[in-house]
């Protein structure tokens, strides 16, 4: 419990250099790489603080990157999002990466059936409701 409180204190303080990273880009033009580093270490920090609370990392990550946005603390702005396509897609297959060694296997064969049935299901009445509307 307390080695999770360290870790949130930690995560704080990073955030907290964060913040001033960005008023230093402001003045000074700090580098992104720096920056894009600091947020990199918080997301690692809040991946383990997730875990802590036996939650997948990949909360924590995404957690990281709401904060950060251009939509909550603004350290990145709106116009700074519109040139990272390449890191967003980046960040998508990580993603996805990460989501995929999440997945326990023991669990899927027993409601993968299931799953695959009901997915098929909805996919068929959303199909029809759409063409049904369209005609």
């Amino acid at each position: 419990m307390i080695g999770a409180l360290v870790r949130l204190l930690l995560l704080g303080i990073l955030l907290g250099g964060v913040a001033g990273l960005g008023l230093l880009r402001t003045r000074l033009g700090t580098p992104i790489t720096l920056a894009g580093g600091a947020l990199l270490l918080c997301g690692l920090f809040a991946g383990k603080v997730a875990s802590f609370a036996r939650l997948p990392r990949l909360t924590g990550y995404l957690l990281v990157g709401v904060l950060v946005g251009p939509y909550v603390l603004r350290f990145i702005p709106k116009e700074g999002v519109a040139g990272l396509d390449l890191v967003r897609g980046l960040a998508v297959s990580l993603i996805a990466l990460a989501a995929g060694t999440e997945l326990e296997l023991g669990l899927i064969r027993r409601v993968g059936t299931r799953a695959a049935v009901l997915g098929g299901a909805i996919c068929g009445l959303v199909f029809v409701t759409v063409f049904g509307l369209l005609l």
